[in-house]
């Protein structure tokens, strides 16, 4: 009978669990719901609305295989955790002097497992994920590790931006966010076995890109975090001094220059959900990615920027 690895709160020895692929998946299951549970809880009635549908669709992905869904969950709830450590949506984990010392020695362990080039691994009890997701996408036969490395990257640029106050610049905003495009939307089409142009699927990706980081502002500037560029605030005359403390976003709202920048973000990103309804017709796909892409993707701006405009109309 295989003897499963003991996890204790410090680091383990992930080496373990590469010879031991059957306790490798158990763990991960574990995971899976004891993070999932954790993101909707700490975040009320409104995670159970923002995430309660999107988690019950990776559990339905396995109508695509198990090894694919296997692929989505680990990946997703390992960046989930490591998001959330770097938000101080969670607490920094025993042995870390830093977020940033945090999430540097997340990257490397990702590149060492993504790549095969590790042989003593050692981690945290969640990076069992990150196992999991390596052993499920070699069975796929599919690379992701640019893609993860990717996300990594855009975490590790949040959590330097509320560290230190400091505005982006346009390029740095555009590089961010097409990190994250590459890595979410192009990486989830990839894992689901579809051929595309990144071109195609532009459109919907700035619909999903522009959303959240309307939703999010209020929480982002509280935290330090400023998705807006330095030449918008330049050009919109934002005083950022009146914005990183409203309680709310109808406060944020009842300043014109933010009011204005908000109102002209919401039409692009109406403007590209309208184009993307085109641009995805003209791609081939699966109709199980088809229906994703409109449930996860599509569906969530659509009633979001409803939302917004009537808080807009207010």
């Amino acid at each position: 009978m295989e003897r499963e690895p003991i996890l204790p709160p410090e680091k383990i020895n992930l080496s373990e669990f590469v010879e031991n692929p059957h306790a490798t998946i158990r763990q991960a299951n574990r995971l899976h719901l004891e993070i999932a549970r954790t993101a909707i809880a700490s975040r009320g009635i409104e995670g159970a609305m923002q995430y309660g549908p999107m988690f019950l669709s990776f559990w339905v992905y396995r109508i695509r295989g198990r090894d694919r869904a296997r692929a989505l969950k680990s990946s997703y709830f390992w960046l989930r955790h490591a998001d959330d450590i770097a938000d101080g949506d969670k607490p920094l984990p025993r042995g870390y002097s830093s977020k940033e010392d945090f999430l540097l020695e997340k990257k490397g362990l990702a590149r060492k497992i993504l790549t095969g080039s590790a042989t003593d691994i050692f981690g945290d009890k969640e990076d069992v994920l990150l196992l999991d997701f390596a052993f499920a996408t070699r069975r796929l036969n599919i690379d992701l590790s640019e893609e993860t490395l990717a996300i990594l990257d855009t975490i590790i640029f949040d959590e330097e931006r509320s560290r230190t106050g400091r505005l982006p610049k346009q390029a740095e905003l555009d590089d961010y966010f097409d990190k994250l495009d590459f890595a979410c939307v192009e990486g989830g089409l990839k894992l689901a076995g579809e051929n595309y142009n990144k071109e195609e699927v532009a459109d919907i990706t700035m619909a999903v890109r522009t959303m959240f980081n309307l939703r999010d502002i209020t929480k982002d500037m509280r935290a330090g975090i400023i998705n807006i560029s330095s030449e918008d605030i330049e050009s919109y005359g934002i005083d950022l001094d009146r914005c990183k403390n409203a309680p709310t976003l109808s406060d944020l709202l009842n300043y014109d220059p933010i009011r204005r920048w908000y109102t002209d973000q919401m039409l692009a990103c109406s403007d590209y959900l309208e184009r993307s309804e085109k641009s995805l017709a003209g791609i081939r796909m699966k109709p199980e990615t088809r229906f994703a892409l409109s449930f996860n993707s599509k569906r969530v701006v659509r009633n979001k920027l409803r939302k917004l405009n009537k808080l807009l109309a207010q």
